[in-house]
């Protein structure tokens, strides 16, 4: 008898693809292998090494690759660099250690062709976690553990959700599976587990089903804030895409319009809306190496800060990721540095052809009417601008190609090596300007030749 939610057994029923799970050999998600294995599914298991319990590694290690062994579960072991990226992003290992996860999940779904992640959540982790937002003034996070969501192409579903950990444990012990037991789950120093350990006793010598009522809060919660996100109109979102860089915004005379709930659910919209663009993208070129990285995470002090009068226009949320505001709109950005293009000739000579670059993609597309035949023997040049580069869009005045992507809000890091393209010793365009789908190229007012762009 499984004890999986009906909204998972849906979403697990329909797949015909891999089954990820993030399996630590602890209880819960032994518990949820044990469940899944039911359903006679097709799993792999991405075991994470933190490089914290070093004096166990080993024997964990053993444990894990013997289990997935006897069910004859596909094993994938990753090391990640928890404490390195806690010191650089100064975040907390336990914050760190989460977005590590997530991403490194991300990308093996994409590599295995599947899109389920499954987690061993439980109702305890959502009682806890809800009592943890709640300590902290969140607003939007108080429901974010308690549901299946699809983030970034991927469904991330928790299959025991509904499940107490008191069922699990006294499950395996009745069928005498033994699991591993991580010593950090009782550091009483990690705030997660003076809630654990100190605040949810006590609520339980209250109410004796706390867990129970704490998930059907979370749950109307929920129902309350999709309301509230039915009254904002999404239609408002606007994006703007070039090489490099990806921004999802919306004037400030909508947005101020709204309550500052309101606000805060949009922002995370458009983080969400950048993220699966992204996505979208790289499924598009999922044979070309694509660049890593990770899962940007809003807090909620960065909203307020964003938001607040005196607050500064510019939020850094990763080294990619940020949020601006400016006075006729508010964005949440990507943007990355663009390598150096050293000029590269591409020749004339073929009617389709594609070019891949660090983080856009060329298809050169001749006209039905025309042909190769048409043009001279120069080649088309795609380098990075300089500094000095000029180019005239169609019968305006000479521009500054950087002045002009400053102008236009691209970012420093992003405009310094932006994609030109040149033909007969002339900027004839500069990719994402001039048309969102390419650049038209011209001689004597006949249109011969279609550039034909994709940024990921």
């Amino acid at each position: 008898m499984h004890t999986i939610t009906a909204d998972s057994l849906m979403i697990l029923k329909k797949s015909t693809s891999p089954i990820l799970v993030s399996f630590s050999g602890g209880p819960d998600s032994i518990y949820l292998v044990k469940q899944l294995i039911q359903l006679k599914l097709n799993l792999i298991c991405i075991y994470f090494e933190h490089g914290i319990r070093r004096q166990t590694i080993n024997d964990d290690q053993t444990f894990i690759k013997q289990f997935c062994d006897t069910h004859s579960i596909k094993l994938i072991m990753k090391r990640l660099p928890v404490k390195q990226y806690a010191t650089s992003h100064r975040c907390s290992i336990e914050t760190s250690g989460r977005i590590l996860r997530k991403s490194i999940l991300w990308h093996l779904a994409k590599r295995y062709k599947t899109n389920i992640i499954c987690t061993g959540h439980h109702l305890d982790d959502h009682a806890e976690t809800f009592l943890f937002q709640l300590s902290r003034g969140s607003k939007i996070g108080l429901h974010s553990l308690k549901r299946n969501y699809k983030y970034a192409g991927i469904h991330w579903i928790k299959p025991l959700s509904e499940t107490s950990k008191e069922t699990i444990i006294k499950t395996l012990q009745k069928s005498n599976q033994s699991y591993l037991s991580d010593e950090t789950n009782h550091d009483k120093e990690i705030s997660r587990n003076k809630i654990r350990w100190n605040v949810v006793p006590n609520l339980k010598i209250i109410n004796n089903r706390f867990n129970t009522h704490i998930g059907q809060t979370i749950d109307f919660y929920e129902k309350c804030l999709a309301q509230i996100i039915l009254t904002i109109d999404l239609k408002e979102i606007k994006t703007k895409q070039m090489a490099g860089y990806y921004e999802c915004y919306i004037s400030r005379n909508y947005f101020d319009t709204l309550t500052k709930l309101n606000q805060s659910i949009l922002i995370h919209k458009m983080l969400k809306q950048v993220v699966e663009e992204l996505d979208y993208s790289h499924k598009k070129y999922s044979n070309k190496k694509i660049q890593k990285h990770f899962f940007p995470s809003i807090k909620e002090k960065h909203i307020d800060l964003l938001l607040s009068e005196n607050g500064p226009n510019v939020i850094e949320i990763t080294h990619q990721y940020s949020l601006r505001k400016t006075k006729k709109k508010m964005s949440v950005v990507y943007s990355v540095t663009l390598n150096k293009i050293m000029p590269y000739a591409i020749p004339l000579n073929k009617k389709v052809k594609t070019y891949y670059f660090d983080h856009f993609a060329l298809t050169l597309n001749f006209k039905k009417h025309m042909n190769s035949q048409t043009l001279d023997h120069s080649d088309l040049i795609i380098r990075s601008c300089a500094h000095s580069d000029e180019w005239r869009r169609g019968s305006g005045e000479r521009k500054n190609i950087t002045r002009y992507l400053k102008s236009i809000g691209i970012l420093k890091r992003t405009r310094v090596n932006y994609p030109l393209v040149e033909y007969n010793g002339t900027i004839v365009g500069v990719l994402g300007i001039d048309k969102e789908n390419g650049i038209a190229i011209e001689e004597k007012s006949c249109c011969f030749m279609h550039l034909m762009v994709q940024f990921y």
